[in-house]
């Protein structure tokens, strides 16, 4: 499965780690008096929270080898972590790999599903675009040779802050676990990228959809009466990074 990277914002943001997210700022001066148990999730999140951990201080050399299994953990650092490696340690075809730039011609298999889906999806789609190319969003397309099993947009919405404004499988690519290991996915880059908000909107009379995001680390926030039309409600739904991991590790 390949990922291919339309237009939109520098991958290196999602590759590099930031040392901030890792929060060494609340780390105690000394371990801790009462050694705490590490949260169950093993060998392999210990590995991750190392490998994660992005640019490292003259400090913190210290703290991360005193991280290992059985040991105590500094405070303020295990959290975000786990969630990272429950999330990493998901099986999944679809994670960061090869990816090439494609103009609108790549995205044309996705045009007649949109457009039977959603009024004047194509013209929709080709503004989305054309975001992506004035840095305002970012599109993504998932597939394998020619053919696009799924899209997602994405649209910055300020500081730390981001819309999942398309997530997208054609009928033909339903039922084989393409949204979730998408999902996945998206959810590590948000947390790469220290995140704090990130939220997507439904149609209230498509329950399904609200469904799978509800079932896939994401939780109520409001509904939006009239949003569409006379008695057409929008639901606004928010991503919970510790849903998500839980629902990802027990997926697992």
């Amino acid at each position: 499965m390949v990922v291919k990277r339309v237009v939109g914002w520098d991958t290196s943001t999602a590759i590099r780690k930031p040392a901030s997210s890792c929060s060494w700022a609340d780390r105690p001066k000394r371990p801790p008096s009462r050694p705490r148990e590490l949260e169950a999730v093993g060998a392999r999140c210990l590995r991750f929270l190392v490998r994660a951990a992005g640019p490292r201080r003259a400090g913190d050399r210290r703290i991360m080898r005193r991280i290992r299994a059985g040991q105590p953990r500094p405070r303020g650092v295990a959290p975000t972590m786990t969630r990272r490696a429950m999330l990493e340690g998901m099986p999944t075809e679809l994670a960061p790999g090869p990816r090439r730039t494609a103009d609108r011609a790549g995205l044309a298999s996705l045009l007649p599903t949109l457009q039977a889906r959603y009024p004047n999806g194509a013209s929709w789609l080709d503004r989305r675009v054309d975001d992506a190319l004035r840095g305002r969003a970012e599109v993504m397309v998932w597939g394998r040779g020619g053919r696009s099993d799924g899209i997602c947009i994405e649209t910055p919405k300020g500081h730390r802050r981001l819309k999942l404004s398309t997530l997208f499988v054609p009928p033909l690519a339903r039922g084989r676990g393409v949204g979730t290991r998408l999902l996945q996915s998206r959810a590590l880059t948000w947390l790469h990228r220290g995140l704090q908000d990130v939220y997507v909107t439904v149609a209230a009379e498509d329950p399904a959809t609200a469904d799978f995001f509800l079932r896939h680390g994401f939780i109520h926030r409001a509904r939006c009466a009239g949003r569409y039309g006379h008695g057409r409600d929008e639901l606004v739904l928010g991503w919970d990074p510790d849903v998500a991991a839980r629902t990802f590790a027990a997926a697992a």
